[in-house]
C-alpha cells in the first residue's frame, strides 16, 4: 500500500489538539483540497482514543486489500496490546471499529463529513476528510448580521437530515455537541456537517447498548445511567443544541464546569427555560425541545417525526430578529469553553514537561 506522501500534499496546519492536529492538502491525482488529521499515537490520552483512531486506520488498510480481491493484509496490531491488559479486551473494541469503517467510508450524504482515505506509520496515523474551511456552526451565528427562529429551523432541519440517514444505516452518533457542527464555507447558507465519528456505532437488529459515553451536558440521561438505548440519545443531543441555538447557552450548567455536577443535573431533568432570554421565543420552539430531551427516552419523538415537525419545517417558526441577544450569550459561551480546553491541555504539558517524560497526555483533544 501507499504512503500518503505518495497521494497527498500536507499542507499548513489549521488545528491542533493535544495528540493530533490537523492539516491542509491536495490530492496529487485530482488536486482537489482536503483536511488531513495527523495522529500522534504517543499522545493519546487513553487507550480507547488510540484504538478507535488506530483501528479505523487500519480497518481502511484491510478493506481497500478486500476490495482489489487481495484477501486481509498483515496488520501489526501486537502495537496496541500493551494499552490492554487482555489481548480479548483489544480485540473486541477493534472488531467494533472493523465493522463499522466500510460503512463510514461509503456514508454519501451533504450533512456528513466525507472520509476519503486512512495511512498508518508505527509514529504516526492518517485521516483524509473533505475540508471544510467554515469552522464552527456557531462562530457563524455569531458572525451573522442577522438570525432567526427561521434561521434555526433551517440548521436543524440538515442536522436532523444527516441524523436520519445515519440512523437509516443503524449508526448512532454519540457525540452531538457544537464543535462536532462544522460548516463547509463561511457563507450564511453554508451547509452544515457532522463530523467526529470516534464514538459512533452501528447497532445490530433489536441490539441496545449500555456503554456511558459523550460530553457532559450533551450525554442523554439513559447513557449517562447506562441504561440500554439505540438511538434516542442523538434526539437529546439535537435538543440541547436546539436550546443553545435559541438562547445561546446550554440547559445544564455547572459554576466550575464539574463534569458530576452536569452528570447530575442530566439525570434529573434540572434544567428549564429562563424568563427573561426565553420571553420571545415562540411556544412551537419549546415545546419540541421539551418533547426532544423528555427524560423518558421511550417518549422521545424518533428524527422522521422532528422532520414533519410544524417549527421546523419552518411554516411555525418566527422569522423575527433574535440576532443580538442570542450572539452575546453564545460568545460567552464559547469563549468559556475555549478557555476551558485551553487551561486542561496546559495543564497537561505542563505535567508532562514536569515529569520529564513522554507519558500519555490527559487533556482532551
Amino acid at each position: 500500500m501507499s504512503n500518503i506522501q505518495d497521494d497527498y500534499i500536507i499542507g499548513e496546519v489549521v488545528g491542533k489538539g493535544a495528540f493530533s492536529e490537523v492539516h491542509k492538502g491536495i490530492n496529487k491525482t485530482s488536486h482537489l483540497p482536503v483536511a488531513i488529521k495527523k495522529v500522534n499515537k504517543a499522545r493519546v490520552k487513553n487507550k480507547e482514543e488510540l484504538v478507535r483512531e488506530v483501528a479505523i486506520l487500519r480497518a481502511y488498510v484491510a478493506h481497500q486489500y478486500r476490495a482489489i480481491g487481495l484477501g486481509h493484509p498483515s496488520l501489526p496490531l501486537h502495537l496496541l496490546y500493551p494499552f490492554f491488559p487482555r489481548p480479548s479486551a483489544f480485540t473486541a473494541h477493534l472488531r467494533a471499529c472493523l465493522a463499522l469503517f466500510p460503512v463510514l467510508i461509503s456514508i454519501d450524504h451533504p450533512n456528513v463529513i466525507e472520509l476519503f482515505a486512512a495511512y498508518d506509520t508505527d509514529a504516526f496515523s492518517y485521516i483524509v476528510t473533505e475540508l471544510l474551511v467554515g469552522g464552527e456552526l456557531f462562530d457563524r451565528i455569531v458572525d451573522r448580521g442577522s438570525y432567526s427562529e427561521q434561521d434555526a429551523a433551517g440548521i436543524m432541519r440538515q442536522l436532523l437530515s444527516a441524523l436520519q440517514y445515519l440512523h437509516e444505516q443503524q449508526i448512532v452518533h454519540r457525540d452531538l455537541k457544537p464543535e462536532n457542527l462544522l460548516c463547509s464555507t463561511m457563507d450564511a447558507s453554508a451547509r452544515i456537517v457532522i463530523s467526529d465519528f470516534g464514538l459512533a456505532v452501528q447497532l445490530g437488529p433489536d441490539e441496545h447498548l449500555k456503554q456511558s459515553c459523550g460530553t457532559p451536558g450533551y450525554a442523554a440521561p439513559e447513557v449517562v445511567a447506562r441504561k440500554p438505548y439505540r438511538f434516542e440519545p442523538d434526539v437529546f443531543s439535537a435538543g440541547v443544541i436546539l436550546y443553545i441555538l435559541l438562547c445561546g447557552y446550554p440547559p445544564f450548567y455547572s459554576d466550575d464546569d464539574n463534569d458530576q455536577e452536569l452528570f447530575n443535573a442530566t439525570l434529573k431533568g434540572d434544567w428549564c427555560f429562563e424568563d427573561g432570554d426565553w420571553t420571545e421565543v415562540s411556544k412551537t420552539a419549546m415545546e419540541l425541545i421539551s418533547d426532544m430531551m423528555t427524560l423518558d427516552a421511550s417518549r422521545r419523538p424518533t428524527v422522521a417525526d422532528i422532520l414533519g415537525n410544524d417549527w421546523i419545517l419552518g411554516t411555525s417558526a418566527p422569522n423575527k430578529d433574535i440576532h443580538r441577544r442570542v450572539s452575546q450569550q453564545l460568545s460567552r459561551f464559547m469563549a468559556k469553553r475555549r478557555w476551558r480546553k485551553a487551561f486542561n491541555v496546559n495543564r497537561a504539558v505542563g505535567k508532562l514537561l514536569r515529569a520529564g517524560t513522554d507519558a500519555v497526555l490527559l487533556a482532551s483533544s
